[in-house]
């Protein structure tokens, strides 16, 4: 009988370290070579060591549960590592928390005692350690583990280290101890122990959270300035094409005049290929007309509408990497939206700037798909780069205003013109 429970309980706790890592998406067949491997292990060290050499057989089991974590369930070691000692600290703490509460009742699990006794005390543990797991696999599921950072882990293994050893430590020292002495004491560094460790748990996580927040502003960050490099050096590469196409189509005048119909053409097609170089947007600012004209034809691959209205004369206060920013994410985010719109007349885009006194008043109107539709995007599409349009709208004392309908998203922006100086 007792054989057979210690397989349940066994399983269990095999059964809690899967439930630890249910968000990594771990097949099945994975899953019950964990369980078969972690059961077979635990019963040949049970075997192998006695009470006395507790600290050996938590040191095998540890390295055990890590390396089934990384070679059966095939998670990263920084993962399997990070897991493992959430996993067994709880399970220590919970039989730690439980002896103790034993002790005030004169039930010491180190001494002989009735079969049931023993086997309420651990079915309580057993209890006290899924709650545990429950509240700590919770807190754990709001960070995305994908990225996870090697400074989190090494933060969390130190920080927690200490608790292990001193759990591990008294709960050595309690299996050979009787009567009431030291019980309360040791009830309360229990109780302490397992409260600062899910604290510092809940921390570790928000740190990792912070840390993949900022990380994620710095790629955005940096992909805006690379963007606008880019449009700096292909406005001036603009410029030169356009020079230069201002000369050939004098040339093919001349050259259609003189060699007639036969090469009419070949000259025609020639014409077509450079006309697009011909319909450049005129805003006033050459580094927006540039952005302008890479997402038209962005938006023209989805089969997607843009009307614009952009008036820029005299606009020269708004840095290009600003610029860049607010037009390029905005837009950016607009084709996105409308990607996912099923009827082609639908997906449009409105764009607008104008002076109004001494104030610039940007719009930005997109037709989405309403959040209840099937086709609606699982992601939200709106994200750091409104935070990225924000931060630069209000770096020159403006406002933006958000608006979002079950079918359309609009973006206010209105900034003081200033001259340039007034920034410097």
């Amino acid at each position: 009988m007792n054989a057979v429970l210690d397989i349940v309980f066994t399983l269990i706790e095999g059964c809690c370290l899967l439930y630890l890592v249910k968000n990594e998406q771990i097949k099945h067949k994975r899953q019950v070579f964990f369980a078969i491997f972690y059961i077979v292990t635990i019963f040949g060290l049970t075997q192998m060591f006695s009470l006395s050499e507790l600290g050996i057989k938590m040191m095998f089991t540890c390295g055990s549960v890590a390396l089934f974590y990384f070679f059966i369930l095939g998670l990263s070691m920084k993962k399997s590592v990070f897991y493992m000692i959430i996993g067994l600290f709880l399970l220590v703490a919970s039989e730690l928390f439980v002896t103790n509460i034993g002790l005030l009742f004169q039930i010491n699990p180190g001494v002989k005692e009735d079969a049931s006794i023993s086997t309420v005390h651990i079915i309580i543990s057993k209890i006290i350690y899924i709650a545990l797991l429950v509240i700590v696999q919770k807190i754990i599921s709001d960070v995305n583990r994908e990225r996870f950072d090697i400074k989190v882990l090494f933060f969390f293994v130190c920080s927690n280290i200490g608790y292990v050893i001193v759990g591990i430590s008294i709960y050595a020292n309690i299996l050979y101890t009787e009567g009431e002495t030291y019980s309360n004491m040791l009830l309360i560094c229990s109780a302490v122990m397992l409260f600062t460790f899910i604290i510092n748990v809940f921390f570790s996580n928000k740190y990792s959270k912070v840390e993949n927040e900022m990380q994620q502003q710095r790629m955005a960050i940096y992909k805006l300035e690379t963007q606008t490099r880019y449009y700096e050096e292909k406005m001036k590469d603009e410029e030169r094409i356009k020079e230069i196409y201002h000369d050939m189509k004098n040339h093919l005048l001349l050259l259609e005049e003189e060699r007639g119909e036969k090469h009419s053409i070949g000259i025609e097609n020639l014409r077509k290929e450079m006309a697009q170089y011909e319909n450049y947007y005129r805003t006033g600012n050459k580094f927006v007309d540039l952005i302008l004209k890479d997402k038209l034809t962005k938006a023209a691959e989805y089969g997607i509408h843009i009307e614009d209205s952009v008036e820029l004369i005299d606009i020269d206060f708004i840095e290009p990497l600003d610029l860049s920013t607010v037009f390029g994410n905005l837009l950016d985010n607009a084709i996105e939206a409308c990607s996912f719109i099923e009827e082609p007349e639908k997906r449009l885009i409105f764009i607008s700037s104008k002076r109004e006194n001494n104030i610039l008043v940007i719009r930005i109107k997109n037709n989405k798909v309403n959040g209840n539709s099937k086709n609606a995007p699982k992601k939200v599409i709106h994200g750091y780069g409104l935070a990225n349009v924000r931060a630069a709208v209000h770096k020159y004392g403006g406002g933006i205003d958000i608006m979002e309908g079950e079918q359309e998203f609009a973006v206010n922006i209105v900034m003081p013109i200033k001259k340039v100086e007034e920034f410097a």
